[in-house]
């Protein structure tokens, strides 16, 4: 159990560091205090499979994986069960995504979620039974959300598969290219997607993640739909949508998490549209669909803990599928383009973070069979307020000869989830001159918070009379990475605790809901600090990741927001401003809040404009505009923008809902990105690319867009829109 500090306590002694190194800050606190609070809404079962993701120092291959793993029964007593991994020629992983299931030969094991932390990371770590283990040479592991057990397929086995049957819609023709998706929601049975005229599927592959498995299936959990079913359940059913997807098992069913097809609208219906649909019928054959529907629980829970496993598992999957579609045709490698529309606030923002580099390691593996590009947007929070910069001129001394700097941050009230805020130190930053102070908003100082020389992890949980709201961490999240930064998290419990539920029935727990208002947040800069430690540039970026109720999650999430008096939200005309008051002295940025899980180079960023002004967006998210010193990078920027709205009059772009027949106007950068995916799908058809510069020039060349020319920061600016701009949308669903 993660330890508290005396409240009278100035800083942090050596008994309160935990032992929990295995284990992030997400996972310590949604593993234990806090899943008494964010996963009982999930509707999940006590026999539960965790999933997981282990990053290796070195690639290992899926034989050594098991081999190696401490994690094998007998020594945890659990499971380990490896989803459809993408082994194209021998090709090995330092990240391999994996389920923690439950063992059948023991079924009086204490369910995992009622387990403390420190209960769940023992059943990780057994360096004493295993020295040679992987979590004992520099790897490690990261947990994510825990998969319902009535979605796992128990009798998976990985094997290889048969060739899937040519399309007979090609007429002998090998196909162009392959198109893929991420999304929530697919509606793989959508008239949009189907061959003209014909009941007939473009869609060769559609993993439904949350769908309830068949044994003995060819995925570990949920439930594969291949062309040849889906055309039969067409058959069988007609144009009654409603009943192949309830024969499918991908509607909503009592006591089980809602599902978003049996809505009339859907995320990915939407996306996927955009990406895939009406296409020209003399090339639609060409460009082959393979989509995966990530679980709901993924998703509802936007801080992004929870989706990494999921995302890395669709990845492989779709590497390996692709791979049977072009060996299926005689070719080693078709072209292929993956739309991802999702993202996070949170995150490192220079490209080190755990799955922007699992998914750059399999983009660039594929790179050298044929070109391979993952598109994804911007992001939506420009003006969310979740991005600001301590610098060094926010430093002012105090008496005792130390520097410090302080932020403020609100926590809004009737939240009922809970909120997490990063803060990133410089390269070089010693983990010991990490030191942080918090204030209540009703004025009561929190103990000072340090990390401890010699040490690589320590944690607090956060009291208040003796009632733990929250914790405190400091990290190095990717030690593997010798580039990875240290980073302190604070954790809010929610503003408003929800009743106890069967979840937590007879349990008498210290935990309460956390003060709403403003927090303050002071920041202690070492004196003496050499220059080669501390640049004069010095800076900390902080960031409060998205909590927002997504979907049908019902999640009660609001939103927290740094304060900046000095960076006011409206400019003197009454609109949303769109630029940084940095030489005012502001520390709030509205430039910098690109996506997080975006800012690896082998990423295609999409943002969001407005067709009828060609100005960025109000919303769409950008990257930074400058470092904060010599060698001190802050992220990607923008590479292209696509239209996210039509007018200010007619908002939002139009496809696709989740029936046949139903359209569905929706906003955001989410709707950019699957727009420069399929020209860029189209473009592959005819020519080639080996990087995004080499994208952005072959999408000029097919004349689908225009470099941007206004240099500014402003809305129609290259900061705001990127190089380019798509000059192009697809056509109106609705339109035929």
């Amino acid at each position: 159990m993660v330890m508290a500090l005396n409240q009278t306590t100035e800083t942090a002694p050596a008994a309160a560091v935990l032992t929990h190194e295995k284990l992030g800050p997400y996972e310590n606190w949604m593993m234990d205090v806090g899943k008494y609070y964010d996963l009982p809404g999930l509707m999940l079962d006590d026999s539960i499979s965790l999933s997981c993701v282990a990053e290796f120092k070195d690639p290992i291959s899926y034989d050594n994986f098991l081999t190696v793993s401490a994690l094998t029964a007998g020594t945890s007593n659990r499971l380990v069960m490896v989803p459809t991994l993408h082994k194209n020629k021998g090709f090995q992983a330092r990240f391999i995504p994996f389920l923690l299931a439950p063992n059948p030969a023991s079924p009086s094991q204490k369910p995992l979620l009622k387990r403390s932390g420190s209960e769940i990371e023992a059943l990780f770590v057994a360096p004493a039974v295993n020295p040679g283990g992987p979590f004992g040479q520099g790897a490690q592991l990261r947990l994510n959300l825990p998969v319902r057990q009535d979605t796992v397929d128990t009798g998976f086995e990985q094997k290889e598969l048969p060739y899937p049957p040519n399309d007979p819609a090609l007429d002998g023709r090998p196909p162009k290219v392959i198109l893929a998706i991420i999304d929530l929601g697919i509606p793989f049975a959508h008239a949009n997607f189907r061959h003209a005229g014909t009941d007939k599927t473009r869609i060769d592959y559609c993993w439904v993640q949350s769908a309830p498995p068949v044994q003995g299936s060819d995925v570990l959990f949920g439930r594969e739909f291949s062309r040849a079913q889906i055309d039969a359940m067409v058959t069988t059913h007609g144009t009654d949508e409603d009943a192949i997807y309830q024969d499918a098992g991908v509607l909503s069913q009592p006591g089980a998490p809602p599902m978003p097809l049996s809505r009339m609208h859907s995320h990915g219906a939407h996306v996927l549209d955009t990406l895939a649909g009406r296409w020209d019928p003399a090339t639609a054959a060409a460009a082959r669909i393979i989509t995966v529907d990530l679980p709901s629980s993924s998703v509802w829970e936007t801080s992004g803990f929870g989706k990494d496993m999921f995302v890395l598992s669709a990845l492989h999957y779709i590497f390996n599928r692709a791979m049977l579609i072009s060996q299926s045709y005689g070719i080693d490698a078709l072209p292929l383009v993956i739309n991802l529309s999702y993202g996070y606030s949170g995150g490192p923002h220079d490209g080190t973070g755990l799955i922007e580099e699992a998914i750059a390691e399999l983009i660039e593996e594929r790179k050298a069979l044929a070109p391979t590009f993952i598109v994804m947007p911007s992001g939506n929070m420009f003006q969310d307020r979740l991005y600001a910069q301590i610098t060094g001129a926010h430093f002012h001394p105090v008496p005792d000869g130390q520097k410090v700097a302080t932020l403020h941050w609100f926590a809004p009230p009737t939240d009922r989830t809970s909120s997490y805020i990063e803060f990133w130190y410089p390269p070089g930053t010693d983990f010991a001159d990490v030191k942080i102070e918090m204030t209540t908003p009703a004025g009561q100082q929190l103990p000072v918070w340090q990390g401890i020389l010699g040490e690589s992890h320590f944690a607090a949980n956060l009291e208040i009379d003796n009632h733990v709201v929250g914790q405190f961490t400091i990290d190095r999240p990717r030690r593997a990475n010798p580039a990875a930064r240290v980073r302190a998290t604070v954790i809010l419990a929610p503003t408003e605790a929800p009743a106890k539920s069967d979840f937590m029935a007879g349990t008498d727990l210290p935990h309460a809901a956390a003060p709403a208002g403003l927090w303050t947040v002071r920041f202690f800069r070492p004196a003496g600090k050499q220059a080669s430690h501390h640049r004069p540039a010095y800076g900390i970026e902080c960031r409060i990741q998205r909590d927002t109720s997504y979907g049908q999650g019902n999640t009660g999430a609001q939103q927290g927001y740094f304060v900046d008096p000095k960076c006011p939200r409206y400019d003197e005309t009454g609109k949303l401003a769109t630029s940084d008051q940095v030489a005012k002295g502001a520390k709030l940025r509205r430039f910098g809040s690109i996506n997080g899980m975006a800012t690896a180079a082998s990423t295609l960023v999409v943002g969001g404009h407005t067709i009828l002004t060609e100005a960025a967006s109000v919303y769409s998210s950008a990257g930074a505009t400058g470092a904060f010193g010599p060698n001190v990078t802050v992220g990607r920027k923008v590479d292209i923008s696509a239209a996210s709205e039509r007018s200010a009059f007619t908002p939002g772009m139009t496809a696709a809902g989740t029936r046949s027949g139903t359209t569905v106007a929706a906003q955001g950068t989410s709707t950019s990105a699957p727009q420069v995916a399929r020209f860029l799908a189209a473009a592959l058809m005819d020519g080639t690319a080996a990087d995004i510069d080499g994208v952005l020039t072959l999408l000029h060349a097919q004349g689908v867009s225009r470099p941007v020319t206004d240099l500014s920061d402003g809305p129609t600016g290259l900061r705001r829109l990127g190089g380019y701009l798509l000059t192009r949308t697809p056509p109106v669903a609705g339109s035929e």
